[in-house]
Order: structure tokens, then C-alpha cells, then sequence
């Protein structure tokens, strides 16, 4: 007799050698979204990305649907996604992603596809990507971004929620067009527009006319000053920042004061968009502009798991003896947060770095502490200690340093 997983490996190769029929699969394509069982047809017969035949699925549905035989975005707008369990709805989304750049439909029911799918994916960083294939769809249909652009400019018009993507679907047609309409929406009387085109305005590479870019940069900075909300403020340094690593070599300064500003207005979410740009720019970002987004950082705070980690991954990544100082100080303001004391063993990434590849920043960072830190400072040094791969430790740097 066969047991379970001999029933299902006999399967699985009953599975593989059999045809892949086009004509069953539309039949029942159909038949499902008719009587409201798509998804549920979809995960039981686990068509998703695994599927051996799934390019050929992904065409059959595609077909059907420019053809008029199948609406594959009704089922979404009509909410049955909500009923779909959590593995088989990332499936579905994962599904979609492919499908949604290739189908021929009007913009408005993709976008509320679009928004429903992001929607049920929560905070999940993985629940955006409809986005990027809504991104996808315009790209190849400039008139329909260039009439979703004008939607968005005119103030009687509902709000266009996927704005930021027409934006920059719209830039890879005319970037100048759409720059400056980014630009634009800067002043906007509504703050999801702003923000759209603030985030437009990151991702806009402007960066092969030192004008334009000049344009961006200079229209984010004074943006900045003038941000109704915090939110406002912190997208706007941290589409900033990406404009800037573009070109490094212009406008530092103005950089600079700009995030010695908005510091002055410190939230979780400024301090993860000002560190995760620190770790993922590093090595385009000058010494002073690297310390000047660390002193930022000094403000943080530590209970925030999200905003730690990307601090150490930032700190991991720029480690070196000209930023160590302002990065000593900037732990220890977080080691001595009055409510929320930062949790130096949550720092895995920088410690691994001391421990192994910078010993020569810890000898400083030692001496260092020992000499000038805090109470809790000082508490941290013997979880280094314990993590260093050595037997015996020895302090390598020269005492004249802190005379």
C-alpha cells in the first residue's frame, strides 16, 4: 500500500508529464470567474510563479482577458481577494504582478485593482510591488499617463492616488515634462499629491543636466523648510538624499543645512529614511555630510526596532576613523536615552564589523569610552569583548590620541 508521500511524489510525477491543456484551463478560467471561485481555483490547482507551465498560464489568462472573455481585475475590485488566506494571497499578488503590465484595460479600475491588492498586503515591504506593475503598465502608453498627469493637475478632479508612478512612468517618455510637474505638485493644496511628487522627484533621474538636476535639488531643499507635516519633512530629506548620491559633486552645503534643519523636527520616520539612506549611499556621501546625518541620528529613538536596525546597518556600512567619533557620540546619546536606553547587543551588524574587520576602531572606541563615556558606554564595552574571536585581546592604538 502506498503511504502519503509516496501517493504525492506519484503525483507530482503524474503532474509533470502530462500536457499542459490551454483549452481546459480557459474553460475553467472562465467558469470560475463566473460563479466568483477564481482565486480559490487558482490556489488549489496551485497556479502561481512554481507551476511548470506558469508562462504558459500567465498567456492563456492574458489572452482571454484583451479578448473580452474574462475581467481578471473583477474579482479584485469586487473584494473576494479579502477572502483568500495569507500564503495563497501573496501567491495571487505575486500572479497579478505579472499579469497587470500586460493587460489591455482602462486605468481607473486597474488602479483601484492596484490599491486593493496593496492594500491587503498591509505594511509588508513585498505588498508594494502592484505598484511597480501599474508603473509598468503606463510606461509603454504615454497618452494614458499624459491624461492621469492632467487629472492630477486639475483641483476638481478626484486625487490620483498612484500619482507618484504617472509620474515616473511619465518621466521615461519626457523626463523634462514630468520633472517639472513633480516640481509642481510640490505646492499642491493637497498633501498626497505633494508627497507624490516629492517621491517623484527621488526617483527622477535628472542627473545628466546638472540644470535639471540643480532643479530637483533645489526645489526639494526649500521644500523642506516649508513641510506642513513631519511626514512631509522627512520624505522630502529622503528624496534629497537620492537626487543628491546621484551627483555628489554638487550642492554639499546646501545638502547639509538642510538636514541640520529638519532635525529639528525629529521622528521615527525621518531618523529610518536619514539611516537607510546612510547605509545604502555611504560611499557616495562625503565625511561631513555622513556626520552630519549621524548627528541627526542622535535624537533617535531606541525602542523603535525598525529605526535601530537600519542604524546598524548604516553604521556597519560606513564604519571608518573619520566618522567614528561622531558615531561613538551618537551611540552613546541612544545608550543614554532616558525612556528607552538603546540595547547595544541589538547592534549585531556593527558589532560583527568591531569584532572582526575595524579592531582598530574598537581599540579607539575602547579607550575612548573608558576615558570619556557614559555610565552606559562603558556598560557595553565587555559585550565586545565577549564577542571578539580572540583569545586574548590587546589594545593596538597609541594613548598620544587622547591626550
Amino acid at each position: 500500500m502506498l503511504g502519503p508521500d509516496s501517493c504525492h511524489n506519484l503525483w507530482a510525477m503524474t503532474e509533470s508529464t502530462m500536457p499542459f491543456d490551454h483549452k481546459i484551463f480557459a474553460t475553467e478560467a472562465q467558469q470560475t470567474l463566473h460563479n466568483g471561485d477564481f482565486f480559490g481555483w487558482l490556489s488549489a490547482n496551485q497556479y502561481n510563479r512554481d507551476h511548470e507551465n506558469y508562462d504558459e498560464i500567465c498567456q492563456v489568462l492574458v489572452e482571454l482577458h484583451n479578448k473580452g472573455a474574462i475581467d481578471l481585475l473583477e474579482p479584485i475590485n469586487a473584494d473576494r481577494l479579502r477572502k483568500v488566506p495569507g500564503q495563497d494571497f501573496w501567491l495571487i499578488q505575486d500572479l497579478y504582478c505579472t499579469l497587470i503590465p500586460r493587460l489591455e484595460t482602462h486605468a481607473d479600475p486597474l488602479m483601484d485593482a492596484d490599491l486593493r491588492l496593496v492594500d491587503q498586503g498591509s505594511s509588508d515591504l513585498a505588498a508594494n510591488r502592484p505598484n511597480g506593475a501599474f508603473r509598468e503598465w503606463l510606461t509603454p502608453r504615454p497618452k494614458e499617463t499624459r491624461r492621469l498627469l492632467q487629472r492630477g493637475q486639475q483641483s476638481c478632479e478626484p486625487r490620483i492616488k498612484l500619482l507618484t508612478f504617472v509620474l515616473e512612468a511619465g518621466a521615461t517618455h519626457s523626463r523634462a515634462k514630468y520633472q517639472a510637474a513633480a516640481i509642481g505638485f510640490l505646492e499642491n493644496a493637497h498633501l498626497e499629491n505633494r508627497l507624490a511628487g516629492i517621491t517623484a522627484l527621488g526617483r527622477i533621474d535628472a542627473s545628466t543636466s546638472r540644470e535639471s538636476h540643480w532643479q530637483s535639488l533645489k526645489a526639494l531643499s526649500d521644500h523642506a523648510y516649508k513641510a506642513e507635516t513631519d511626514e512631509e519633512a522627512a520624505q522630502t530629506v529622503c528624496a534629497l538624499l537620492n537626487v543628491y548620491a546621484r551627483r555628489p559633486e554638487f550642492e554639499k552645503d546646501r545638502v547639509i543645512a538642510t538636514i541640520e534643519t529638519t532635525e529639528k523636527r525629529p521622528t521615527a520616520a525621518l531618523h529610518y529614511l536619514l539611516a537607510q539612506s546612510l547605509g545604502h549611499n555611504h560611499n557616495k556621501f562625503s565625511n561631513d555630510l555622513q556626520t552630519a546625518i549621524i548627528n541627526a541620528l542622535n535624537l533617535a529613538d531606541p525602542s523603535m526596532k525598525g529605526v535601530v536596525d537600519q542604524i546598524d546597518y548604516a553604521f556597519s556600512q560606513c564604519l571608518n576613523e573619520k566618522n567614528r567619533q561622531a558615531m561613538a557620540d551618537c551611540l552613546q546619546a541612544l545608550l543614554d536615552n532616558p525612556d528607552h536606553p538603546l540595547d547595544f547587543s541589538n547592534l549585531r551588524r556593527l558589532i560583527h564589523q568591531l569584532t572582526t574587520t575595524h579592531s582598530q576602531t574598537l581599540d579607539w572606541l575602547v579607550i575612548h569610552w573608558l576615558r570619556f563615556g557614559s555610565n552606559y558606554a562603558r556598560s557595553s564595552l565587555p559585550l565586545l569583548f565577549r564577542r571578539f574571536p580572540e583569545k586574548c585581546y590587546e589594545l593596538k592604538i597609541s594613548l598620544h590620541e587622547f591626550q
